[in-house]
């Protein structure tokens, strides 16, 4: 019987030893989702950053300061996510620093699938995260007060 893709996910997660639980902090959450409806950021698909424009988890990583993005030289316009320790990525976070952040790698999976194979916006990413993404304090929706 084939399994649901959320649930494909989970399990490649469990046995790559992924970790799959995660608690953002608040803070960073709330500063995700805002960039996202922002409209600061253009989106584009299958690279975290290409020129000026964004995925949505080169969003999170640009407003993480976890990091920097650094130009491909054999790519010009493609950016890579230097991680402090790690190799550097194109696509998808470090696992290293999705850890600190506290994306789980569900979450994370879930995300890029909504940027990049789903086409969502990043409005409607941003209510997928604010919705389904917990905070370390165990909230799901930040209030907008």
């Amino acid at each position: 019987m084939a399994q649901s893709s959320s649930a494909e996910s989970a399990n490649r997660g469990q046995q790559s030893g992924h970790v799959l639980s995660g608690a953002m902090d608040p803070a960073l959450k709330a500063k995700w989702v805002e960039a996202l409806r922002s409209g600061e950021y253009q989106q584009c698909r299958t690279n975290l950053r290409h020129g000026d424009s964004y995925c949505c988890l080169g969003v999170l990583a640009e407003v993480s300061d976890l990091g920097s993005f650094v130009e491909d030289n054999h790519k010009p316009g493609i950016f890579s996510f230097a991680y402090p320790g790690e190799d550097r990525t194109h696509g998808v976070l470090p696992d290293a620093a999705r850890l600190v952040i506290g994306l789980s790698y569900f979450h994370h999976e879930k995300c890029w699938k909504m940027n990049d194979s789903e086409g969502r916006s990043f409005a409607e990413i941003a209510d997928y995260i604010e919705a389904n993404i917990p905070t370390k304090d165990n909230s799901l929706a930040e209030s907008s007060s």
